[in-house]
């Protein structure tokens, strides 16, 4: 699996009011149920992971750790042949999340699921953006290489 930020702690979290009108972190709750959901990925425990997953955008779908989930979330379907959840999961980021720094990742792994579902010619799309958009990114190298393994097996 592609893991551009392996340590969700330091995506940071939004201040928010509490009732007493004072900054706080936003919810330690959202965190933990990251954390958790997170866990489970990285024990591949893919099966849940994708629903914790499913459950924190489903819960906080404007958070700060929300493009995360969502990568994480279409990681573990794509692990699991769930190609139609995995491609919701990462063009999410693409519309929800434009500006994210889990774009260029997710544009990466939708080029991988786009093979697998032989649809190369989209493929060949997801991987021209992220070496357009990216093209110092370490996901520009996978996508350069993604493309000559490509047009190798034609």
């Amino acid at each position: 699996p592609i893991n551009p930020n392996p340590n969700p702690t330091d995506t940071p979290s939004p201040k928010e009011n509490n009732a007493n009108g004072q900054l706080v972190e936003a919810s330690d709750n959202q965190a933990s149920a990251f954390r958790s959901a997170y866990k489970s990925y990285l024990n591949g425990r893919y099966a849940r992971a994708t629903v914790e997953f499913q459950q924190f955008v489903k819960q906080y779908p404007k958070g700060a750790l929300t493009p995360q989930a969502y990568f994480y979330l279409g990681d573990a379907q794509y692990i699991q042949k769930q190609y139609k959840g995995a491609t919701r999961a990462l063009q999410h980021i693409l519309t929800d999340f434009p500006d994210n720094k889990y774009v260029h990742p997710a544009l990466l792994k939708l080029g991988l699921v786009m093979m697998e579902t032989d649809q190369a010619p989209k493929a060949q799309e997801f991987w021209d953006e992220v070496i357009q958009k990216f093209p110092d990114s370490p996901e520009a190298e996978q996508a350069k290489i993604q493309i000559a393994k490509a047009q190798a097996a034609r």
